[in-house]
């Protein structure tokens, strides 16, 4: 007998992962986007090029300090929901051998089964014999019946 479980199942669970997958490409493409122009917030264009006064190199140092921050942030939800889709998919493979193991079961069940039904059914001879009995009973009746 099975125990259930009370966590939700693995089949449940794909979709969540799918969508939370999803979802973390989408804010990384928006905030790419959305953080595109704040380094040149930091630099002023002269004549000659462009101006970084401390103030400027300081921001933008922690600007990329932040980048950096979120990349890995970013590259550890990463890692956590491909290690969760590696389980998945271990689980999946094992789910899929145990069904396979159970249609193999019910297959081999249904094939004694129907040599079972096959070989009980009475013969000609079975039939045969019956018959004569029956017949053979009636005329012990008669017989007795017949001399009262």
């Amino acid at each position: 007998m099975m125990r259930k479980s009370s966590r939700p199942s693995r089949l449940q669970v794909v979709p969540v992962l799918l969508t939370l997958m999803m979802l973390l490409a989408l804010l990384m493409m928006c905030s790419g986007s959305a953080r595109a122009n704040e380094p040149f917030d930091h630099i002023r264009k002269v004549d000659g090029g462009y101006l970084l006064t401390d103030e400027n190199i300081l921001a933008l140092a922690n600007y990329i300090q932040e980048l950096q921050d979120e990349n890995a942030r970013l590259q550890a939800t990463v890692d956590a929901l491909n290690k969760a889709l590696q389980e998945e998919r271990i689980f999946t493979e094992r789910l899929l051998a145990e069904k396979d193991k159970i249609i193999a079961l019910q297959e081999e069940q249904i094939k004694e089964l129907r040599f079972t039904y096959e070989y009980s059914k009475p013969t000609v001879f079975d039939k045969a014999y019956l018959v004569l009995g029956g017949a053979g009973i009636a005329a012990t009746i008669l017989l007795i019946a017949g001399t009262l």
